[in-house]
């Protein structure tokens, strides 16, 4: 009721009188359809229009503003998308393959991977002008708490797989030879 009523009283408003910074980025970027949001907070004015659209308010010319049901419901689902939202990296990941390379401008984070140990590796060989190969490894996993859910790992199998996998499933990682040493091919990419 709080965030309705103010949202009519005082519409220019910085959002922040409202939600914690997680919350409006997290919030911007769902109902902007991007992955970065402003350095600056939107107006309140704004964001209570899209807490209701998340309520299912539909914001129709003939619509009464949105009332405390319709923004009881869209808080519950930004609240989920603010939490998601901690998770997702907002950095572009290089997805490589033998026969292609796609970059995404963003990705959703499911386990921070180190080095278990390395398997083995290609012998080196000049590619596009450096030095290049692939090493076989194996990781430990640390796990980001939504991916130890046996229902999130159900919708995400391959989640599941790559946490049981650990210390035991072999990855392959392209690498190139620098001034500074050998680099992941992804990780030099961004």
């Amino acid at each position: 009721m709080y965030a309705t009523l103010l949202g009519r009283a005082d519409p220019s408003l910085t959002c922040q009188v409202l939600l914690q910074p997680d919350e409006w980025r997290a919030l911007y970027c769902r109902a902007n359809r991007t992955s970065k949001p402003p350095a600056t907070p939107p107006l309140l004015g704004e964001v209570v229009l899209w807490i209701a659209k998340l309520g299912g308010y539909l914001n129709r010319k003939h619509d009464r503003p949105p009332g405390p049901t319709v923004m009881w419901r869209g808080f519950f689902v930004l609240h989920e998308t603010a939490e998601g939202q901690k998770y997702y990296l907002h950095v572009p990941e290089v997805v490589a393959t033998a026969k292609s390379r796609v970059t995404p401008p963003a990705d959703f984070c499911a386990a921070k991977l180190s080095l278990d140990k390395v398997v083995g590796w290609e012998r080196p060989m000049k590619m596009e002008g450096k030095m290049a190969t692939s090493v076989v490894y194996t990781y430990k996993i640390d796990p980001v708490p939504w991916a130890k859910n046996a229902d999130a790992q159900r919708v995400f199998p391959m989640v599941k797989r790559v946490i049981e996998g650990a210390g035991t499933m072999q990855l392959r990682e392209g690498v190139h030879l620098t001034d500074q040493g050998w680099v992941a091919d992804e990780v030099f990419q961004r």
